[in-house]
């Protein structure tokens, strides 16, 4: 995962401009909007929650795992995983994931 840190200011204002152009393009259907954090620590799941956002999406199982660890039991939160996956990995992702893409 990067060290690097997430500017909750700036996250919360492309969410916005994101739901703008949104509400422009989907006459009327309902979109929902999964927050990739591939590559960012657990702070960029802290960012997006505050932005509104309640769907993560991840593609790496070890990445999944580490980050759930570390922000505990949520159960407004909903975890995706994206992609392929080796068959050994699932078990530990079971529980953990709710969409499997």
């Amino acid at each position: 995962m990067s060290t690097s840190s997430v500017d909750g200011a700036l996250v919360a204002e492309r969410v916005a401009r994101l739901h703008d152009q949104i509400q422009l393009v989907a006459s009327g259907r309902r979109v929902r909007i999964v927050a990739v954090t591939k590559g960012f620590g657990p702070e960029a799941i802290t960012a997006a929650r505050a932005a509104g956002l309640e769907r993560i999406g991840e593609n790496y199982a070890q990445e999944v795992v580490a980050k759930a660890g570390q922000l505990g039991d949520d159960p407004t939160l909903e975890w995706h995983f994206l992609g392929r996956l080796q068959r050994n990995k699932v078990r530990a992702l079971i529980g953990i994931i709710d969409v499997w893409q």
